[in-house]
């Protein structure tokens, strides 16, 4: 029976057929690890702050070898890195989808516990992705009426716990933009693993995903980006109001006792041009921005700031060509805008940079740790204290 504590279940990870497999335990070094009864198994979900939660059940852990714990947790770190976790929202088949997933991987795990799915059981072909075994098994018309993971649990990939490893709702409730936390969590993998020689022979699996990651580079879809950032802030908890009552329960008595509902108010955005001597706005690609820019008014209020070492001028749009000509050629300091925006409630900040500059703490802009977007222009950079960076190819634009 299995009975040791997860982290050294994690450490039985290291070594595969006595070869150094070091990137699994540094996939699920990225963890939390918490143990739940809310689960049967073990599956990745997220905490209240957007980090990523790797659940388990101790007595499920109980219930396998050690051998095949172990190999679960394989599978886990597979899912993580391979992003199964947000890749597929969009498909119609979520069962066909799980067992796409789980047949992409589980070809690579020894001693996975019975039960598991694989290429062979579908007579299908080995070392594929998990949409190339989606679009087979669809073609196959199998997975109706069953046929999910038997291994771990995928339906909480969109859910969220609290410390105790209690599911306290989905991300979409909660407005944790888990596409940004898996993105930034699997480059950062992706880097470690790149740096470091100690990681042993890498499968096919991590150099195909790492290859995926250098090709994607600057080619970004920088426009979704910007949706799923102004997606996220668009809550769906509605607040309670006494101006609009509830007509269901409307009555003298419940009108105090059951009002009405209403949306919170509309997100703002900064949009923040650095507007330093140091960068260079290419003109095509300056209009498809400032398009997409636009865009966001139609969910969000969007404001304009000119900065350098100073804001130089701050103002609404909702149209592209309510964009003014750019103020300001000096120095470039981050630290303004950001104080500004937690002065005047801003939501989000999208940063257009060189990142040549300097950066405020991260303790001294609170939310938008997690709410800003840097977006450079095609150039190499450094990594950013807080955020995320889109590195946008000006060579694509529209394309």
């Amino acid at each position: 029976m299995c009975d040791e504590s997860i982290n050294e279940l994690i450490v039985g990870t290291l070594y595969t057929n006595g070869e150094r497999t070091a990137y699994y335990p540094i996939i699920l070094s990225k963890c939390k690890k918490i143990a739940s009864k809310q689960i049967e198994t073990m599956g990745v979900c997220f905490d209240k702050d957007g980090g990523v939660v790797l659940l388990y059940n101790p007595e499920f852990l109980k219930k396998i070898t050690t051998l095949e714990a172990i190999a679960v947790l394989k599978h886990e770190a597979m899912h993580i890195f391979l992003d199964h976790i947000t890749r597929f929202k969009e498909m119609t088949d979520q069962n066909l989808v799980n067992m796409a997933c789980d047949i992409s991987i589980n070809q690579y795990i020894q001693d996975l516990p019975e039960g598991g799915l694989y290429p062979e059981t579908f007579e299908l072909e080995k070392g594929l992705w998990a949409e190339e075994y989606y679009q087979l098994l669809k073609n196959k018309k199998q997975g109706q009426g069953g046929g999910g993971s038997v291994l771990d649990d995928h339906s909480i990939w969109v859910k969220v716990c609290d410390a105790n490893g209690n599911i306290i709702g989905t991300v979409k409730d909660l407005d944790i933009d888990d596409k940004q936390t898996i993105d930034t969590l699997v480059q950062n993998i992706a880097e470690l693993i790149q740096e470091n020689t100690d990681y042993g022979k890498l499968p096919n699996w991590i150099q195909k995903r790492i290859d995926d990651l250098k090709s994607r580079g600057s080619q970004y879809n920088w426009k979704k980006e910007f949706r799923i950032l102004v997606q996220s802030l668009l809550s769906t908890q509605k607040r309670r109001s006494q101006k609009r009552v509830d007509r269901k329960l409307s009555c003298t008595y419940t009108d105090l006792l059951f009002p009405g509902k209403r949306k919170q108010r509309q997100p703002k955005v900064l949009i923040v041009r650095d507007t330093s001597g140091s960068v260079f706005y290419d003109e095509e690609f300056t209009q498809g921005m400032l398009d997409e820019l636009a865009g966001i008014s139609k969910s969000a209020s969007a404001w304009v700031c000119d900065c350098d070492t100073k804001i130089h001028q701050i103002y609404k749009v909702k149209k592209s060509t309510d964009f003014r000509k750019m103020k300001g050629c000096g120095g470039t300091s981050f630290v303004e805008p950001f104080k500004l925006a937690l002065k005047e409630g801003f939501n989000a900040v999208i940063y257009m940079t060189d990142l040549c500059g300097e950066f405020p703490e991260v303790e001294d802009v609170k939310h938008f740790a997690r709410k800003t977007l840097w977006v450079v222009f095609g150039q190499n950079y450094e990594k950013v204290p807080f955020g995320k960076v889109i590195n946008i190819d000006t060579k694509r634009v529209g394309k």
